[in-house]
């Protein structure tokens, strides 16, 4: 009868520990995920917020005046524009622009 008795004891005890542990196994994944929520809307309020500076910055005109410098080619009255062919240049340096990299790295070892 003692047998029994304890033997259910025992039963009830480690039921009672497995389901505590899966509640406490379940309330730290959740805990989980929030920081990982957390730390994503921090990085997205920073990215935002970088985001917002770039758009304000982009409304002043010498920014948008040296955008139109660099992209469309504009000058201002009495400046001369200069253009130089990338393609060009990369063919006079031995046309090292087509090669791979490791080509390149060969031909600086073996030099």
């Amino acid at each position: 009868m003692k047998k029994i008795f304890r033997s259910g004891v025992i039963l009830v005890l480690v039921i009672s520990i497995i389901a505590v542990g899966r509640s406490i196994y379940g309330q730290l994944s959740k805990f989980k995920e929030i920081y990982e929520a957390e730390r994503t809307v921090q990085k997205l309020s920073s990215e935002n917020t970088g985001l917002k500076s770039q758009s304000e910055q982009g409304k002043t005109s010498a920014f948008i005046e040296g955008r139109a410098r660099d992209k469309l080619g504009y000058q201002k009255p009495g400046e001369t524009l200069y253009v130089i062919d990338m393609e060009k240049e990369q063919q006079e340096q031995g046309g090292k622009a087509g090669q791979e990299n490791w080509q390149k790295w060969v031909g600086i070892l073996l030099r």
